[in-house]
């Protein structure tokens, strides 16, 4: 009867992803341990207050009522996660896990859509460029001289040290550049979050609460009839050896 008495509780989850579904088919473990870190990290903003008051807009609710009504969990060893949410309904849990998976992953776009480094690095290039340009036109300079009819030792050492400058600046430039494009692609590829699959039809656990009652219910029976069978034999006894001490009409 409590079971019946109970409103339900209803339980939608939208399936995340922080890469595309077939780069679990790497095998480098370097790469698994790190999409599954960073899918941990992604699935504990799930509760941050800008997460939820996006979610509570969308939904036109207080976000007070949202409290305890959403969670997320990585699935271990994978670049997957789950946005979880409960409602009194099945459409509400439903709407609910969609609009959380979708406020997070604004979210996340929203703090990785700009990267603090790639300026600082595209300047720092530039510096590099305009350094390289300089040791070249010197090396040009020293070979000049070098080659010129009645060029000393000197000269010659000149030449050698100006092509020592322009590799070293060359080196300097190249990885100077190669951060930069990497503070591009990490910038370029914020959305890669995913919503694999959104929440469906979700579950009640008004069956699994009547079965838990149920359980219940049927361990006190049980409990119930074996009190009583241990204490009928001491009632018996009792009624076996009471004797009355005056007998009517004697």
């Amino acid at each position: 009867m409590a079971g019946l008495l109970r409103a339900p509780v209803y339980t939608a989850t939208t399936r995340m992803s922080v890469a595309p579904i077939d780069a679990t088919s790497s095998t480098d473990p370097g790469f698994q341990e790190g999409v599954a870190n960073v899918a941990n990290a992604y699935a504990r903003l799930i509760d941050s207050r800008a997460v939820l008051a996006e979610v509570a807009s969308t939904l036109g609710t207080p976000e007070t009522a949202l409290a305890g009504r959403i969670t997320a969990a990585a699935i271990p060893d994978s670049p997957l996660f789950d946005v979880t949410a409960t409602g009194s309904s099945g459409a509400e849990a439903r709407t609910t896990a969609n609009a959380a998976a979708n406020s997070l992953r604004t979210y996340v776009a929203r703090l990785t859509a700009t990267n603090p480094d790639a300026e600082r690095l595209f300047q720092d290039y530039q510096v590099a460029s305009r350094q390289l340009a300089s040791a070249r036109a010197a090396l040009a300079v020293a070979r000049r001289t070098a080659a010129r009819r009645g060029a000393t030792a000197q000269d010659r050492d000149r030449a050698i040290r100006a092509q020592a400058r322009v590799d070293a600046a060359a080196l300097r430039a190249e990885a100077v550049s190669e951060l930069y494009r990497q503070s591009l692609s990490g910038t370029a590829s914020a959305n890669v979050i995913q919503i694999l699959n959104p929440a469906g039809a979700a579950a009640s656990d008004r069956r699994r609460t009547l079965t838990r009652f149920g359980a219940v219910g049927l361990i006190a029976g049980c409990l119930l009839g074996l009190a009583l069978a241990m204490a009928a034999p001491d009632a018996a006894r009792r009624r076996r050896g009471y004797r009355p001490t005056h007998v009517p009409g004697s």
